[in-house]
């Protein structure tokens, strides 16, 4: 019996003792601030049990440990060097049977290293997000800035001098570094700006270089460069969004209809033409689908040279899909096809008519100044007093009337038949709650969105420049950009939320790309503008085209990829 006793008091105490294990914690931070980035903090917790701890360095030193009448729980390391990392051993003892004696010990190990910055407690993204534009002239000595001596001074507070990588971003998507990384980059110089040297650079900021260069910690550039200004020698259409036609002559109009619509033609010989299928896009919302180019030697000469351009960058020629690989061309008679950067471009070699589309819902249509053409383009004649009479007729017609007479075929829906556009108000917060699940940017308040159209367009500040579009609207008509405004603020509201991919707002950004199509007239060269005017990138444009267009296999896609 007493040997029985015996062996449960032992099994007892052992089972005490198994328990006796440290529960606290033991680790370590940088205060949590920029001036404190010499100094790292050890701490415990869970201090009743502790006896006394011990931090020891890779020499077996005592570095320090706990001092009677100072508080247990923190120590503080003067940290040798701001970029390397040291290894501590922490030995802490501890009371396990509360008889105020050390037990046992709890032994661990602790790696210290600067935080990078974007992990401090006081790092805030909007002292680091400054997006700064500047426009030079070719030939130009240029300097861009990463930061400032002021920004340097009151950020690290001499705490440390970070480390900068410059990169810019390329055509498409992704970026190409531009200067690596050190403590002097702050600034990079171009000594002779040229146009490929336009476009949006960024700099990471680094406080080591064993940190990531996925930073947060990180500033913007955009670089616009002015050209001479280009000798005007053709008129400009554009159709695009919802549907808006700007004419050759600067008029600017929005229609409704649905239907295969004259944009241009030869208004002499009737020896090309130019059409626009005009279909549905969303219950309120019209947009252009596709665009025939058709081209004849002869006005006697009925069928010519006719291709369709389809969403997606596929081309119809005699009823039979192709797909032109970026960089390539092909030719037709008395017309060139080719597909470079983002468009898809037809040539009528013969008239030095250009067609460009974008494979979405945008088209330009050049024509030599003062070609006479009919069609929702206008007559050409540098006169946009006289646009809506240039029917056949020359009856002076409202756009609409002047819109609908130059539709083509049967079934068509004009514009007295078009849904209505009125935007029903939000009563309720059900309402609110089932526009806000399906309908994107779209279901925003007015306000709201024109502040977004007014950001994109011209800039996020009235102090200084941050966009690239911004230089192309101080060159722009006034008018001419209040109608862009407009033409944006419609596409959004309107244009059905389930048909463009509302993780992008594709249909608030086709005012801006027909903006930035006008740079080059104006002799700007700019790249990437879509980063700073939070607009889809040129990939993603790519991906929706093939997204909702007429691609019929992944063969298909890959060619508009290549």
């Amino acid at each position: 019996m007493l040997i029985v006793v015996l062996c449960l008091l032992i099994c007892l105490v052992q089972g005490v003792r198994s328990e006796c294990n440290y529960t606290g914690e033991v680790y370590a931070d940088t205060g949590g601030s920029y001036s404190q980035g010499d100094f790292h903090v050890v701490a415990l917790t869970n201090l009743e049990t502790v006896i006394s701890w011990t931090l020891v360095d890779a020499d077996g030193e005592t570095v320090t440990g706990f001092v009677p009448g100072q508080d247990p729980s923190i120590a503080q390391i003067v940290y040798p060097a701001d970029c390397f990392s040291t290894t501590y051993r922490v030995y802490v003892d501890y009371d396990c049977d509360g008889d105020g004696t050390a037990d046992a010990r709890y032994e661990t190990s602790l790696t210290m290293e600067p935080t990078p910055i974007n992990m401090m407690a006081d790092f805030s993204k909007t002292n680091y997000d400054v997006l700064r534009s500047q426009k030079v002239n070719i030939g130009d000595t240029v300097t861009m800035t990463c930061q400032s001596e002021e920004e340097v001074e009151s950020l690290y507070a001499g705490a440390f001098t970070p480390l900068y990588t410059w990169f810019k971003a390329t055509d498409f998507e992704g970026s190409v570094l531009v200067q690596a990384s050190s403590e002097t980059g702050r600034t990079i110089v171009i000594d002779s700006a040229s146009c490929e040297d336009a476009g949006y650079y960024y700099c990471k900021i680094r406080r080591c270089p064993n940190h990531s260069e996925e930073t947060k910690a990180c500033n913007n550039n955009n670089l616009v460069v002015q050209t001479a200004v280009p000798e005007k020698t053709h008129g400009t259409c554009r159709a695009f969004g919802d549907p808006h036609i700007s004419t050759f002559d600067g008029s600017m109009f929005t229609y409704k209809g649905r239907c295969w619509y004259v944009l241009a033609m030869d208004a002499v010989s009737y020896r090309w033409f130019v059409y626009g299928w005009f279909s549905a896009c969303g219950d309120k919302s019209t947009c252009l689908e596709s665009v025939s180019v058709m081209v004849r030697d002869s006005a006697d000469n009925t069928v010519g040279t006719q291709v369709q351009l389809l969403r997606g960058f596929g081309v119809n020629i005699a009823s039979t899909k192709h797909f032109i690989a970026r960089g390539e061309s092909k030719q037709l008679q008395g017309m060139d096809l080719s597909f470079h950067g983002d468009k898809l471009t037809a040539v009528l070699t013969d008239h030095q008519v250009v067609v460009e589309w974008d494979g979405v819902a945008c088209v330009t249509v050049k024509v030599p100044l003062g070609l006479p053409t009919y069609g929702l383009c206008g007559d050409n004649n540098g006169d946009s007093s006289n646009d809506f009479s240039t029917f056949y007729d020359g009856v002076e017609r409202s756009s609409d009337e002047f819109a609908d007479a130059w539709s083509v075929g049967q079934n068509c829906l004009l514009s007295y038949d078009a849904p209505s556009t009125e935007i029903q108000p939000i009563t309720t917060l059900a309402e609110l709650m089932a526009m806000s699940r399906g309908g994107g940017f779209g279901a925003m308040p007015e306000s709201f969105v024109r502040q977004f159209c007014q950001e994109t367009l011209t800039g996020f500040s009235n102090q200084a420049a941050d966009t690239q579009l911004e230089f192309v609207v101080e060159q722009s008509d006034t008018e001419h950009i209040s109608s862009l405004l407009e033409a944006c603020l419609l596409d959004i509201k309107l244009t059905g939320s389930q048909f463009f991919d509302t993780r992008f707002n594709f249909q608030g950004c086709m005012s801006a790309k027909m903006l930035a199509d006008e740079a080059e007239e104006k002799g700007l060269c700019i790249s990437r503008w879509d980063i700073s005017a939070r607009c889809p990138s040129p990939i993603a444009w790519r991906e929706e085209a093939i997204r909702i267009g007429c691609i019929w296999s992944e063969e298909d896609a890959n060619i508009v990829r290549s």
